[in-house]
């Protein structure tokens, strides 16, 4: 046992694992019959990984290929097995576009002094692209005509292995290629190879585990660790507020706060607003807590208060802009919001109004109401104020419905 859990040179090696997973999954698999003479005769392809240019390994150290035994003394000369593979590691690189959430919380298992211990932590999964370069040499045509149609009958189009590295179980998924090159040389010269070859290509895809050592925990004491309180938990709701503390119907606003105390991850809470503080409606429901911040779009309905106007165009309109006008205390427009500028507008565009001594001109950029440029804005009308509405984020504290101060906002 004590031989068993001793660890030498090779071990922990991630691309060395892959390595040997592609040479089990080839090796002894590619099998065909050669007949001679009446009488048939097994053959079976081997697979070496490249260790070097000129395949040293396989030229110096075996004696008996059949039985590989290592401790009976090497002879000179060149004995490669004919047929054989042989396997090269051409390319390993991280695939971005797969990359996921950096951290998710994972179970992998480590032997410590001869004992099989579990750890819980959160683990950052790398997805990566690996590929290997495959070349067979046999001895004629024939053979490697029976040696692609077994590659074909065995492997194509996927297969899937797991491996071990550092306590984790990881999937492999191995993709066999539609090409397979074929190379026979029909110039001959003294002293020259001529080689017969069949090569083709591995994609492999998995993913190489990274563990956040600082959460590292051992999960069989899980169960004994004192879980974070929510006894000293407060919230404080602060929104970043655009156009100098003014707010629009149709704005996206930034509901963001702070967590004082700790916290559990899958924890939610839910964001309501209210008119009146006590009849309350859901903005948003069962946000992460840990998020600290909700995007919210102003729905239009939140104030009608406002000076409705009408836009006129020679042209067909594609979309219809939407654009609200406000006039102050003094009864004159002094603000308005372009909640959607439209599309299809052109210098021909109008705005119009009830109030005959509102006079405005729009500016058009690519179709679209960009800017307003008021020339009048009016006489004697009526004031529209903004509307108050107070927002709150609920949570659940040991099962008890909690909720944070209120926070009071006004809207146009």
């Amino acid at each position: 046992m004590d031989n068993y859990f001793s660890k030498t040179n090779v071990d922990d090696i991630f691309l060395r694992s892959i390595i040997v997973g592609v040479i089990n999954v080839l090796n002894e698999k590619i099998n065909y019959i050669n007949i001679k003479d009446g009488n048939k005769k097994v053959v079976n392809v081997p697979f070496f990984y490249n260790m070097g240019g000129q395949e040293r390994f396989l030229q110096d150290y075996f004696l008996s290929w059949s039985d590989c035994n290592y401790n009976e003394l090497s002879i000179d000369g060149n004995i490669d097995p004919i047929p054989r593979g042989i396997i090269t590691l051409s390319d390993v690189s991280i695939n971005e576009s797969n990359l996921t959430q950096k951290w998710i919380n994972g179970n992998y298992d480590i032997i410590e002094d001869g004992i099989l211990t579990q750890y819980s932590a959160y683990i950052n999964s790398l997805p990566l692209d690996i590929r290997f370069d495959i070349v067979i040499k046999v001895n004629n045509v024939n053979e490697l005509f029976k040696i692609f149609q077994c590659i074909l009958d065995i492997f194509y189009k996927n297969v899937i292995i797991d491996i071990a590295y550092r306590g984790f179980r990881i999937p492999c998924n191995i993709a066999f290629p539609e090409n397979y090159p074929i190379d026979k040389s029909f110039e001959f010269s003294y002293p020259s190879d001529n080689e017969i070859t069949l090569s083709f290509d591995l994609a492999i895809e998995t993913y190489y585990p990274i563990v956040e050592q600082a959460t590292n925990v051992d999960k069989s004491m899980q169960d004994f660790i004192i879980r974070p309180s929510f006894d000293d938990i407060s919230y404080n709701i602060i929104i970043n507020k655009p156009n100098e503390y003014i707010h629009f119907c149709g704005d996206l606003l930034d509901i963001s706060w702070k967590i004082y105390g700790n916290v559990f991850d899958n924890e939610k809470v839910n964001i309501l607003f209210s008119y009146d503080k006590y009849n309350w409606d859901y903005i948003a429901k069962y946000v992460n807590i840990n998020k600290c911040i909700y995007k919210w779009r102003i729905p239009e309905y939140i104030n009608d208060d406002y000076i409705k106007c009408y836009i006129f165009a020679h042209k067909h309109v594609i979309k219809e802009a939407n654009i609200r006008f406000f006039a102050n205390n003094s009864g004159v427009i002094d603000k308005f919001h372009i909640i959607d500028g439209g599309y299809g507008y052109d210098d021909s565009t109008v705005i119009e109004f009830d109030n005959s001594t509102i006079m405005v001109n729009p500016v058009i950029k690519d179709g679209s109401i960009v800017d307003i440029v008021i020339l009048n804005g009016g006489v004697g009308l009526p004031e529209n104020k903004p509307k108050d509405i107070y927002i709150k984020i609920e949570y659940n504290l040991h099962g008890e419905k909690k909720e944070t101060e209120l926070y009071n906002i006004s809207i146009y």
